[in-house]
């Protein structure tokens, strides 16, 4: 496997637009090593003759198919003649505001500090390479 530096790991970090300090690159190297031997090590194993698995499980697992039966059961439900209901309770609830518009800005006040723009959308540089 390839051996990773700091300086790898800070010119990554610079083609994201963010900077890395050397002692927080020699941290990320000394974990992505940890990670290295630990991929080594599984690459060891010997998997000749071990049938492919989708699930770690033996048996598949059967907790999909219970919900899919039970809303299957709900599609059962005879809802003829009941009222539709925007919330599940028949007091509205009380503790939301009126939407009410105030004191809104015009697009060029809320753009006035971007230091680019095409028509009606800030411009911002690319941060990945």
């Amino acid at each position: 496997m390839n051996t990773y530096d700091e300086n790898y790991f800070k010119g990554l970090a610079e083609d994201l637009m963010f900077e890395l300090t050397t002692e927080e690159a020699t941290a990320i190297k000394n974990e992505f090593a940890i990670l290295q031997k630990q991929l080594e090590l599984l690459a060891e194993i010997n998997t000749e003759g071990v049938e492919e698995m989708i699930y770690p499980f033996e048996q598949p697992t059967t907790f999909m198919r219970d919900d899919v039966k039970q809303l299957e059961l709900l599609a059962e439900i005879n809802t003829e003649g009941v009222e539709e209901m925007i919330y599940p309770f028949e007091q509205p609830t009380t503790f939301m505001r009126d939407d009410v518009v105030e004191d809104a800005l015009t697009v060029d006040e809320t753009l006035s500090n971007a230091k680019r723009r095409r028509k009606e959308y800030i411009v911002l540089p690319r941060v990945v390479k």
